[in-house]
């Protein structure tokens, strides 16, 4: 979170009750359980990432809000940290997982708008907190959650049915049983024999234990992590996992196998894209779908020969995936349009300009998948001459 003029967290009311400007007495409890929400979340961000158990006074101080102003525009409702000094309060020090927690509660109620699994955002313990938040919202009323302070926040809208979904999922059940999941890893302790997990998509972030024969590839890992400042090469790491109903791992419960992986993995680096958020880029840039994604990744795993070279995937602003193959003497290009499920494909020479073909690919069909892979090879074989 900023240090500015203007750090208040702005909750905004309208429809129903609102328009008129007036907020009922009500709603001031719903405040205080939406801040305690905040709070929870932030300690949980706080708690991961630094392996601290116990909640400290100055961290609450730090997470504590108090009402600072009703504000015209059907009616917003700004409430404010309570600290005093930044510094004296601790602020300084626990500010970004309070802006964390902000944005991920904020990011629960678009998931909901969007019907994706909320369970990614926040736990159950947590979803379960919206049970108490204005539990009289009519049908014509919403509320917007901002996804940070100050006057210019981007807000997701809680609504009598998007409350509705996010209390149910915080009622499901997670299953256990065998799963993959792909991660980086940031840590390594020899000594406790654990590591911290990193899954690629940004949703789990936790030490888990492994076995003497994986220390090599674990430290490799780390090595590159440390290397490429924060990302490097994953691990797919098999085991018993707990996940949600939608596949989405949300604990391992015991590794199997930890697997060295491609460096240009199509897998791994898929469910990368999908922990991109809106504004991913300088402010633009929306979210993929998971499901397409998945899907992109299924296809390429049925109809891209395995022992082709696999391409540099990246996320485009404009909401298209790139999928790059560099040879020698010559490149391939295939822009993925996940709206329409298509693709623009151009491959060239580096050493003849007359020698190029481009196509327009319907990704759904296995033809185009085999003649595009054709491509590739006859690429790759002149790449050898």
């Amino acid at each position: 979170m900023k240090h500015q003029a203007d750090n208040a967290l702005r909750i905004r009311f309208s429809g129903g009750r609102f328009d008129a400007g007036v907020v009922p007495t009500n709603v001031l409890d719903s405040l205080d359980h939406l801040a305690k929400l905040i709070a929870e979340t932030a300690w949980q961000e706080y708690s991961e990432e630094t392996g601290q158990k116990k909640r400290s006074k100055a961290f609450n101080e730090a997470v504590s809000f108090g009402l600072a102003a009703v504000e015209s525009g059907s009616t917003v409702v700004a409430i404010r940290p309570t600290w005093s000094s930044p510094v004296l309060s601790g602020l300084d020090r626990f500010a970004h997982y309070l802006e964390r927690a902000i944005e991920r509660v904020h990011r629960a109620v678009v998931a909901a708008e969007r019907d994706e699994d909320i369970t990614t955002v926040l736990d159950t313990k947590l979803l379960a907190r919206f049970e108490k938040i204005v539990p009289d919202l009519q049908e014509t009323e919403n509320v917007g959650l901002p996804d940070s302070v100050g006057t210019e926040p981007r807000y997701a809208e809680l609504t009598q049915a998007t409350r509705k979904t996010i209390i149910a999922a915080s009622k499901v059940k997670p299953v256990v049983g065998p799963g993959v999941v792909y991660a980086y890893v940031p840590k390594i302790n020899k000594r406790t024999t654990t590591f911290e997990m990193a899954v690629v998509d940004g949703s789990i972030r936790k030490d888990v234990k492994y076995g003497k024969a994986d220390f090599e590839t674990l430290h490799q890992a780390w090595e590159s992590y440390r290397s490429e400042l924060g990302a490097g090469n994953p691990v797919r790491i098999v085991g018993e996992m707990e996940s949600t109903k939608q596949r989405n791992i949300r604990a391992v419960k015991s590794v199997s196998a930890i697997e060295k992986i491609d460096p240009l993995d199509v897998r791994a680096r898929l469910l990368y894209l999908s922990g991109l958020q809106d504004g991913w880029y300088d402010g633009k840039g929306s979210r993929y779908s998971r499901d397409y994604l998945d899907s992109l990744a299924d296809r390429f795993d049925l109809w891209y020969p395995s022992h082709l070279q696999n391409p540099a995937i990246f996320p485009h602003a404009d909401g298209t995936i790139g999928c790059e193959w560099s040879m020698p003497g010559s490149e391939c290009i295939l822009t993925v349009d996940p709206d329409s499920d298509t693709g623009e494909w151009i491959d060239f020479s580096l050493s003849n300009e007359n020698d190029e073909v481009e196509r327009d690919l319907d990704l759904s069909n296995g033809v185009d998948w085999r003649w595009f892979s054709e491509r590739v090879a006859a690429r790759g074989a002149e790449g050898k001459r």
